[in-house]
C-alpha cells in the first residue's frame, strides 16, 4: 500500500485498525511513519473500505468498535510507560533549625521541628552530650511568674508529633534539646507560643447588633406608638407598625412643609 497517497483521515482509520499508540496526536508524515512496518512490503491499493481490502487483509487486521461508538475501541493495547523520575524531588528536611507549635482543637496540639547538623555538632561538644538523646518538651504558663512541663517525648533531629492535652485558652510552647544521663535537660529550640482556643462559647458580645432581642423590642414598640397588647400574629403586628410609622412620617413632613 502506497501510504503517502493516503489522507490522513485515510491513514488515521489504519491507525485505529493497527491499534497505534498516541494516534491522534500525530501529524501525517508520523502517521505513515508508524504504519510503514505494518503496509510496507504490501503492494495494494490506497482505499481504506472494508469492501477494498483483501480478504487477507480483513484477517489481520484488529477488530473496529461498532459503528455506534465511533473513535472508541473494544480493546486496546496495553502500553507499559516509564515513569520519569521526579527532578526536583522534596527534600526530606532543610537543615534548618525549626521548632514551631500549631494548635488543633481544645485537646490537640501538632508541633514540627528539625535540628541543623551545624547545631547538633556544637551543642554536643559544648556540653559533652554525644550520646545524648533528643527530647521535645511541652509546656504551660502556669500564672504570670512560673511555668508548667505537661509533656515529654524523645524524637529525632526532625519530624513531627501530636500531643493530645486537654488545655483549653492556655497559653503553650514547646522546646528542643538533650537530656544528659543525670535527667539534666539542655533547651536548644523554643517555639511560638499559642493560646489554645476556647472550648465553650466566648462571653464577649460584639457593640454591632444583628438582630434586636429582649427589652430593645419595647423600646421599638413605644417609639411606633403601639403596645404589645394591641398587637396579634407576627404579620399583623409588623403590618400594623408599619402603617404607623408610615402615618406618622406623613403627618411629620406635611406639618414642616405647612410651616415653611
Amino acid at each position: 500500500m502506497e501510504l503517502k497517497k493516503l489522507t490522513k483521515i485515510e491513514l488515521m482509520k489504519l491507525a485505529v485498525e493497527k491499534a497505534i499508540p498516541n494516534r491522534s496526536k500525530l501529524l501525517k508524515d508520523e502517521l505513515i511513519k508508524a504504519l510503514q512496518p505494518y503496509f510496507g512490503g504490501k503492494d495494494t491499493t490506497a482505499s481504506t473500505d472494508d469492501n477494498s481490502l483483501s480478504a487477507t487483509s480483513k484477517s489481520k487486521k484488529t477488530a473496529v468498535a461498532p459503528s455506534s461508538n465511533i473513535g472508541y475501541e473494544n480493546k486496546k493495547p496495553v502500553t507499559i510507560f516509564q515513569i520519569k523520575k521526579d527532578e526536583y524531588p522534596i527534600p526530606e528536611y532543610y537543615n534548618m533549625d525549626t521548632l514551631v507549635i500549631l494548635p488543633v482543637d481544645p485537646s490537640k496540639e501538632y508541633v514540627y521541628w528539625e535540628l541543623s547538623d551545624n547545631t547538633i555538632y556544637k551543642v554536643r561538644q559544648q556540653y559533652k552530650l554525644e550520646n545524648a538523646p533528643i527530647i521535645l518538651k511541652l509546656y504551660k504558663q502556669a500564672d504570670d511568674l512560673s511555668t508548667d512541663e505537661i509533656s515529654s517525648v524523645q524524637v529525632s533531629r526532625f519530624g513531627n508529633w501530636f500531643f493530645d492535652i486537654y488545655a483549653p485558652s492556655i497559653v503553650l510552647w514547646a522546646e528542643l534539646g538533650f537530656i544528659d544521663a543525670n535527667g539534666v535537660f539542655y533547651s536548644i529550640l523554643k517555639s511560638n507560643s499559642i493560646r489554645m482556643p476556647a472550648d465553650k462559647v466566648s462571653p464577649i458580645i460584639d457593640d454591632e447588633t444583628w438582630m434586636t432581642i429582649g427589652h430593645n423590642i419595647d423600646k421599638l414598640y413605644g417609639l411606633s406608638g403601639l403596645h404589645k397588647k394591641d398587637l396579634g400574629a407576627s404579620q399583623t403586628m409588623h403590618k400594623t407598625i408599619l402603617r404607623q410609622l408610615t402615618t406618622v412620617n406623613a403627618v411629620s413632613s406635611s406639618s414642616f412643609m405647612k410651616d415653611k
